[in-house]
């Protein structure tokens, strides 16, 4: 079951409310974990953690070119995504 997703560039990124096959149980308590998918061809690319702040988790998320702002209890943070995020983006989708 998924919490919250959002969609930037061809790519779907996912907040899911139960924990991957592969995930740390450890890290679920901690942070959020996003996937990132390409819609294009279908794939799983990564994923990456959002920080719970002061035990709240992630509410909703925006994705902005590089910079994904996110509602965690009722504060909205800022993030750069890494290179290794943005760098899916610039990959040609369609022909």
């Amino acid at each position: 079951m998924n919490n919250t997703s959002a969609v930037f560039s061809n790519h779907l990124f996912v907040s899911s409310n139960l924990p991957g096959k592969y995930e740390s149980l450890i890290m679920w308590k901690k942070a959020s974990i996003i996937d990132l998918y390409n819609l294009q061809n279908h794939s799983y690319l990564l994923s990456f953690y959002i920080y719970d702040i002061n035990g709240k988790k992630m509410r909703s998320f925006y994705i902005d070119d590089d910079n994904l702002y996110a509602l965690i209890g009722s504060k909205i943070v800022a993030y750069k995504l890494r290179k290794s995020v943005t760098e899916n983006f610039k990959t040609k989708t369609f022909q």
